[in-house]
């Protein structure tokens, strides 16, 4: 009887390791199967659209009713300049002070342009805040603010795909996979971009597969 006993209760104990491993085994395929991806969400936050240029320090006019000695004066790309309106602020960082920003605002832009191969550029003058530790000639970049949208729905851009027909979509994660849902975008700058409509905020999003 004792080893009829002990025979039953191996065949048990066998018996349930083998259907825990199978169970194991079987979490894991539908674990590997499972896409995995790298998520983002949508998030409200102030947009800001900046137009990146490069110039010089150049002596002011100096005239009144603003004394100023120096003004920066950057070359906007023709593709660009039509964004660009007297009294926009600018943010100016001087390679020679690389720890310091200085801020400003558009005075004039130049007509005229620049024609250089297939390319015209036009000058725009830039007043300045803070003139201390300037001299002419020095080498700078100035970001110029051409838009802000405040308190607005935003991803990062390479979340954003276009297709065919020039429409823009997501991809959102499901349980079995992805969907791809159509929306509606507005302005954006180098890392990101606004969702007017198709999304809400704190929705998840795919930003890419992972490896």
């Amino acid at each position: 009887m004792k080893k009829i006993a002990i025979g039953l209760i191996c065949l048990v104990v066998i018996g349930g390791l083998y259907f825990l491993y199978n169970s194991w085994q079987s979490q894991q395929e539908s674990q590997e199967a499972k896409p995995s991806y790298e998520t983002t969400k949508v998030v409200k936050e102030n947009l800001k659209v900046n137009i990146h240029a490069k110039g010089q320090i150049t002596k002011g006019e100096n005239v009144w009713p603003d004394y100023k000695e120096y003004v920066a004066e950057v070359l906007v790309d023709e593709l660009d300049i039509t964004k660009i309106k007297k009294d926009q602020q600018v943010d100016i960082q001087v390679e020679a002070l690389p720890n310091k920003t200085i801020t400003g605002k558009v005075t004039s832009i130049d007509q005229t342009g620049i024609v250089s191969g297939d390319m015209t550029q036009y000058k725009v003058s830039v007043m300045m805040d803070d003139e201390s530790q300037l001299m002419v000639n020095m080498h700078l970049t100035a970001d110029i603010l051409v838009d802000e949208q405040k308190d607005t729905l935003v991803l990062p851009k390479q979340a954003v795909h276009t297709d065919d027909q020039k429409k823009n979509f997501v991809y959102v994660p499901t349980k079995n996979g992805k969907v791809r849902v159509i929306i509606e975008t507005g302005a954006y700058n180098d890392k990101k971009i606004q969702i007017n409509a198709g999304l809400k905020e704190n929705e998840t999003v795919i930003v890419a597969d992972k490896k």
